[in-house]
């Protein structure tokens, strides 16, 4: 019986992992170059098949968020002629058009939205009663901003309006809940904080936006 020399039996032991490591490599570089071709799908071979209409409303999204109002207003109308009843479309062109100060227009794509979540629906009243309140039309900015209320209690600018509009018209104690939000939240003056604790004696008078709330409303 012949017995191997140990030192061609120790040799043959890393001939195998010589065999095995550049199969290891080549899997290795197998599992890279798939990782860079899907990189470069999402890159730029995705963007490339996205429908024009979806690359114009990004688009119109970047020119809002870059303060270019007037050029997204146009890429928002543009989008919304072919999709009409997209919800979020309506309810960002209501804001787009906040923005371009079209009040009507803004009024006119909120009512168009159908909420589908408490979200979207505090959305669409805020839009709406801050377009009321820049016409001038109380009863319509109340009703959206008291809306507005309870879908989201603790929004600061709901309570800034909402307080300011009922002391100018002298209801000095319904304004009572928004004035202590705006002073749980540091919003105040030390003059709000003798409003709160003297409420009878407090109304505020601004006779520029009372005549154009009456010109707006000359029965209220």
């Amino acid at each position: 019986m012949s017995v191997k020399n140990p030192n061609e039996a120790a040799s043959e032991e890393p001939r195998s992992l010589r065999v095995l490591f550049p199969i290891k490599l080549n899997l290795e570089k197998l599992l890279a170059l798939t990782l860079v071709a899907a990189g470069f799908w999402m890159i730029f071979l995705e963007p490339a098949v996205r429908s024009k209409d979806d690359k114009t409303l990004a688009l119109a999204k970047s020119e809002y968020a870059l303060q270019e109002y007037s050029s997204a207003m146009d890429l928002v109308k543009e989008y919304l002629g072919q999709h009409p009843s997209d919800q979020q479309a309506l309810l960002f062109a209501g804001y787009v058009a906040s923005k371009v100060q079209t009040h009507q227009q803004a009024i006119d794509y909120f009512d168009q939205v159908i909420p589908d979540c408490p979200e979207v629906a505090f959305q669409k009243s805020y839009g709406l009663a801050e377009r009321y309140w820049m016409m001038n039309r109380v009863v319509k900015a109340e009703q959206y901003f008291r809306q507005a209320h309870q879908l989201n209690p603790q929004h600061l600018l709901t309570s800034r309006y909402m307080s300011e509009l009922l002391y100018m018209q002298g209801r000095s104690w319904e304004a009572i809940p928004f004035l202590r939000t705006r002073i749980m939240q540091g919003d105040f003056i030390a003059d709000q904080l003798r409003m709160i604790g003297s409420t009878e004696n407090f109304v505020l008078v601004d006779d520029f936006i009372v005549d154009r709330c009456l010109e707006a409303e000359p029965g209220h």
